[in-house]
């Protein structure tokens, strides 16, 4: 749901001002610094919801949430293990999980990232979650594991997530704050509490929405 064309407009407009415009120019380095944008940005959310995790990562926790939660743990460590990293963020209000419901990027971003995405549903004909291909992705975009196989790790720095809620923002556990976009995820009836919220907006979309640029 937009939340009216000035909010997208300068929401685009510092997006496009902090992020490579080409690929020989993305800087993992300024990125990893906080001084640019990755070109890829997903919402971010404080649910870990990612329920196909265990297709690649059977061992951990039987319960999703836990085993998401979990394996999400060795994204904190590989941030803090560099005293200037500044793309992971680590939020009191909890959106620190990677939501699929809402993304932004440059087109070359985004192509170089599917060809990993791609790659990793071609493991198996059971994969109905997307949002569980890219938490993994993300996962092992900033941890650079080298025991994943290089097709599924995305470049570190072209994947992150919209931490200051500047493009998506899911309203159930925090202010409502000023996003491009609120983001309803499951049946309108779960929403049916914050009708001035739902009224104060533009219009209703029930598609996922991608901005590329």
């Amino acid at each position: 749901m937009f939340t009216g064309p000035l909010g997208i407009k300068q929401a685009v407009e510092d997006f496009v001002a902090t992020t490579a415009p080409t690929a020989d120019a993305f800087n993992d380095t300024a990125v990893h610094r906080g001084e640019a944008t990755a070109p890829l940005l997903f919402e971010s959310d404080p649910v870990c919801y990612a329920p196909q995790m265990e297709l690649m990562v059977p061992w951990g926790s039987p319960e999703i949430f836990a085993k998401c939660i979990w394996y999400y743990e060795r994204v904190w460590e590989a941030a803090k293990s560099s005293a200037d990293q500044r793309m992971v963020r680590f939020l009191a209000s909890g959106y620190r999980y990677l939501a699929g419901g809402g993304m932004v990027g440059r087109v070359w971003a985004f192509r170089e990232a599917y060809k990993a995405y791609a790659s990793l549903l071609a493991t198996s004909d059971k994969w109905w979650c997307d949002q569980s291909i890219w938490s993994l992705l993300h996962v092992w975009s900033v941890t650079r594991d080298t025991n994943v196989t290089a097709d599924f790790r995305i470049r570190y720095g072209l994947l992150s997530l919209d931490y200051n809620n500047s493009f998506f923002l899911t309203p159930a556990f925090r202010g409502l704050g000023s996003p491009a976009l609120y983001h309803f995820p499951g049946p309108p009836y779960l929403w049916d509490r914050i009708p001035t919220l739902l009224n104060r907006t533009m219009w209703w979309t029930g598609c996922v929405i991608l901005l590329t640029l």
